[in-house]
């Protein structure tokens, strides 16, 4: 993964912290940017293809909001990680939202005419936001 441009706008702006948000595969690539030392605070929003390795691999704390239907990370395989984080004690901090009634897109592009997928995207968001200003 070339992760220069990460570097350079690290350099060029004076930052020393980074976050980074990603939804569906964008998830997956944010989580593997967690893994390294170039993102600080990870925010993946139903996220695809996040194996076991790639979980064990994480060093910053992330939030994921995990859509109900979605079966390419499953409601049932994210409650499975959470419960195999609580139970081994995970070193970074954590969290697992589960949003009712809602299907892969959820956060990206809701259908904003069902209430219960328009709460989950604002929810999600709102998370995302609050996730980002106590990890920064």
């Amino acid at each position: 993964m070339q992760l220069n441009w990460i570097e350079s706008l690290k350099a060029s702006h004076g930052y020393t912290r980074l976050g980074g948000t990603g939804f569906c595969y964008g998830g997956k690539l944010v989580i593997a940017l967690n893994a390294t030392d170039h993102i600080n605070v990870s925010v993946a929003n139903h996220p695809s293809f996040i194996t076991k390795g790639d979980v064990a691999a994480l060093k910053n704390p992330v939030l994921f909001n995990c859509a109900e239907e979605y079966p390419v990370f499953s409601a049932d395989y994210a409650k499975q990680v959470e419960k195999e984080w609580n139970e081994k004690g995970a070193k970074q901090a954590f969290k697992f939202n589960h949003y009712p009634n809602t299907v892969h897109g959820f956060a990206a592009r809701p259908n904003l005419a069902d209430k219960q997928v328009k709460e989950a995207f604002e929810k999600a968001l709102q998370e995302g936001v609050d996730w980002w200003k106590a990890h920064l």
